[in-house]
């Protein structure tokens, strides 16, 4: 797992409505990252992705939830679509 607080330079995507509140936390959080940010529209509220200089985050609701369905075996929206079409 990534420690945020050891990132010089940090760049955060997310929804224009969540904006102003990460944007509270992570210079809380993590002062001493210089973080540009990004309003995006494409983002679910409550979501996000992080990009830094070695390694991007997707913290969007549909990857958190695809990661949930696959650590516990179960099949995903996709794959049960393309089977109901046989």
């Amino acid at each position: 797992m990534i420690c945020l607080a050891s990132l010089a330079q940090a760049r955060l995507r997310v929804n224009p409505a969540d904006l102003t509140v990460a944007r509270q936390l992570l210079q809380q959080e993590t002062p001493e990252t210089l973080w540009q940010w990004i309003e995006d529209p494409a983002i679910e509220r409550g979501g996000c992705i992080i990009d830094t200089s070695s390694i991007r985050l997707d913290l969007t609701l549909a990857s958190r939830l695809r990661a949930l369905s696959d650590a516990l075996g179960l099949e995903s929206a996709d794959n049960s679509a393309s089977h109901d079409a046989d």
